[in-house]
């Protein structure tokens, strides 16, 4: 999407892909996604993410996400963890007994998103 060159701020581009597969059983699934924010100014801000749901065992399900973003106004490096979000999550889903939900997350210091996503 392009945006129009308002006043005051100047025109910038956005951009999405998601992909999700169905991988090993009907609820298993691994992901990806990339977004892009480009400024005419020179600014920009791209992300990449993978993530998965792991059915392990009757209601009993695994998940992560990990995401990584490159901006102009920080130093990009390609494995860090200052631009980064790592979540992983064991959770029951069950309406019968005792479900739970655990989550461990951790966002880096630089990890500013620049779409949200």
């Amino acid at each position: 999407m392009q945006t129009a060159l308002p006043e005051d701020l100047g025109s910038e581009n956005f951009g999405v892909l998601r992909v999700r597969r169905q991988v090993i059983n009907p609820n298993t699934y691994v992901g990806g996604i990339v977004t892009s924010r480009i400024g005419m100014a020179g600014t920009y801000n791209f992300a990449y993410g993978l993530d998965g749901i792991f059915r392990i065992f009757g209601d009993d399900y695994l998940k992560f996400h990990w995401a990584q973003l490159f901006e102009d106004s920080v130093e990009n490096k390609t494995v860090s963890l200052l631009p980064s979000r790592i979540n992983f999550n064991r959770e029951r889903r069950t309406v019968e007994s005792v479900g739970y939900d655990l989550s461990l997350s951790r966002s880096g210091r630089d990890f500013n998103p620049g779409i949200g996503f």
